[in-house]
């Protein structure tokens, strides 16, 4: 048996007295922590007691039987990885495979002055990069635009939906009233009415300025 299979017996057992645990653990075996990076071993330990999912340590991303890169934690399920300085050479490869990078290294050691570890709810970090994760993985292309002064985000979704929402702050938008905005502001040529006359609906305006958008490269 190789180190790496080794490795990966030890965190399989670890993992398997974790999840028989009727409540979350305070601690987690010291042989575990010991395989993190020094810089990360601090993180590990409050992701684990927030209730995160036990991560695999250094994960291996291969495609065709080759080695791209390695993740100090990974969560193969969700498909969201933490690296270390040195495994950001090979980000964009490993994002190429559908991963989401988690930053997490202003909480390092790997910086002068990190931010404190207790400085940020971690349950709470987790589900929103897991919802971030969940909705990448839902959008098919995406825009930020500007419109009257204000940051919008455009997706257009793999399921041909399309959505519409304000980034630069907290306020509802009227997907209809916004593309009818957008067209008379940018002046592009698109008929507000069907070729029977009547108004189109606005599944039908999202669709014709997403086109507009992918024509001029937007």
């Amino acid at each position: 048996m190789n180190w790496q299979e080794q490795t990966d017996d030890m965190q399989n057992e670890t993992q398997r007295d974790y999840e028989r645990k009727e409540e979350r653990p305070m601690d987690i075996p010291s042989y575990f922590i010991e395989l993190v990076h020094p810089a990360y071993q601090d993180i590990c330990i409050q992701l684990v007691k927030s209730g995160v999912p036990l991560p695999q340590i250094g994960y291996e991303f291969e495609q065709d039987g080759r080695v791209l890169g390695q993740a100090e934690l990974a969560w193969p399920k969700q498909k969201i990885c933490v690296l270390t300085q040195e495994q950001r050479e090979h980000q964009e490869a490993i994002e190429k495979l559908g991963w989401l990078v988690w930053d997490l290294q202003v909480y390092s050691s790997e910086v002068d002055q990190p931010k404190p570890i207790d400085s940020i709810d971690w349950h709470k970090a987790w589900k929103e990069i897991v919802e971030m994760k969940e909705r990448e993985a839902k959008v098919k292309n995406s825009w930020v635009v500007s419109l009257d002064g204000g940051k919008y985000r455009l997706e257009e979704h793999h399921d041909g939906s399309i959505h519409v929402d304000r980034i630069d702050q907290e306020s509802p938008v009227v997907p209809k009233l916004f593309y009818l905005r957008m067209i008379h502001q940018r002046k592009w040529d698109i008929s507000l009415y069907d070729w029977k006359g009547r108004p189109k609906d606005t599944e039908t305006l999202g669709r014709e300025i997403i086109r507009k958008l992918k024509e001029r490269g937007i």
